[in-house]
């Protein structure tokens, strides 16, 4: 009885050099320009939220509506799972110690 070497996936052995092709851009430019086109836009989006909340144009709980909807629409996710997000950040709202006292300092109506 032969006994043969282990192979790797599909059927390689271990020590065959496994080819990639080069990206067309590189991970870390990717991943900087996505900082930077983040930070652009929802970062104006908060602050803009923060002024409305701090002038009273809004209370904290639509704020924080604005904020889970704001996350939920940004989440490249498909219809049920966006409403498995919204469900699940609003339900770790109402369940997080921390959170509710923080939302009670800001608002201890």
């Amino acid at each position: 009885m032969k006994i043969e070497r282990p192979r790797g996936p599909g059927g390689l052995p271990p020590e065959a050099p496994a080819t990639a092709e080069a990206p067309a851009v590189p991970f870390a430019e990717r991943l900087a320009g996505g900082e930077r086109a983040a930070a652009a836009g929802p970062t104006e989006r908060l602050q803009a939220l923060v002024e409305r909340l701090r002038s009273g144009e809004i209370r904290i709980e639509q704020a924080l509506d604005a904020l889970v909807e704001q996350s939920v629409a940004a989440a490249p996710l498909g219809p049920r799972g966006r409403e498995q997000l919204r469900e699940l950040l609003r339900a770790h709202l109402e369940a997080d110690p921390t959170l509710s006292r923080l939302v009670r300092e800001i608002d201890p109506r």
